[in-house]
């Protein structure tokens, strides 16, 4: 009888390790699945913040696709001027002046970057589960279009295109006249009026034009990119509805 009792305290022993075992394992295991909820709420959170500057950075895109696509028709124009034998009265000297001012004076694009840096941050970028919207992520935001050789190209064209058009404008309180008149948006007359450009020197010396030239065909090349960086933020916006499932 009494190595019966022993048995059965035995049992009953070992009984209640294992429930106090398996009761330790059911929270441990509630605990993982609640911090992994947490984790994927925050992820989804953040996707959310990156969508939104995405749809901003598409508005931002549009903006400056838009001043590029101007200033490069107007100088497109000056060169189709600098590049014929016609004379200046047969063409718009407004829109001549707008080339020779205007051309490498374009807005640039950055990414907004507060969402995704968050999403590093914190670590949740690595509970994204799909790879193909980490990857455009990445190329978005840790790949600057500064750094691609057409936008540095265009930059030093830019100092070039000033330099040799600042040769053309001798009298420096003129320059800043007409550069305050640009930025205040005075358009009720020619702002560039008062540069008096003798169009026949410019031409002729061929300096400027060559300049002009390179600038604006590294140009196509920097709205090329817009182009694909528009297309790439429809995609990740795409993506992040998919992965957050529509939220």
């Amino acid at each position: 009888m009494e190595q019966n009792k022993v048995r059965t305290y035995l049992f009953y022993a070992i009984g209640e390790i294992l429930l106090v075992v398996i009761g330790i394992l059911i929270a441990l295991q509630v605990n993982n699945w609640n911090e992994e909820r947490r984790t994927v709420s925050q992820k989804n959170e953040l996707l959310i913040s990156i969508k939104n500057d995405l749809s901003k950075d598409l508005d931002q895109i549009g903006i400056v696709r838009a001043d590029f696509v101007e200033k490069d028709e107007n100088g497109m124009y000056l060169m189709s001027y600098l590049n014929s034998d016609r004379d200046v009265s047969g063409f718009d000297t407004d829109r001549l002046r707008r080339g020779f001012m205007e051309s490498n004076d374009v807005d640039e694009f950055f990414p907004i970057r507060l969402g995704y840096n968050e999403l590093v941050s914190t670590g949740a970028a690595n509970r994204i589960e799909d790879d193909s919207l980490k990857q455009l992520l990445f190329d978005h935001y840790e790949t600057s279009i500064r750094e691609r050789g057409e936008f540095l190209q265009r930059e030093r064209y830019g100092i070039e295109v000033t330099d040799g058009r600042f040769a053309y404008i001798s009298n420096l309180a003129l320059r800043e006249k007409v550069k305050s008149k640009y930025q205040q948006g005075d358009w009720v007359e020619d702002p560039y009026k008062e540069l008096n450009l003798d169009w026949e020197k410019i031409r002729a010396e061929g300096v400027f034009s060559m300049y002009l030239g390179r600038l604006l065909a590294v140009q196509l090349s920097v709205v090329a990119h817009l182009d694909e960086t528009e297309s790439n933020v429809q995609e990740m916006i795409r993506r992040i509805n998919i992965e957050t499932k529509g939220r």
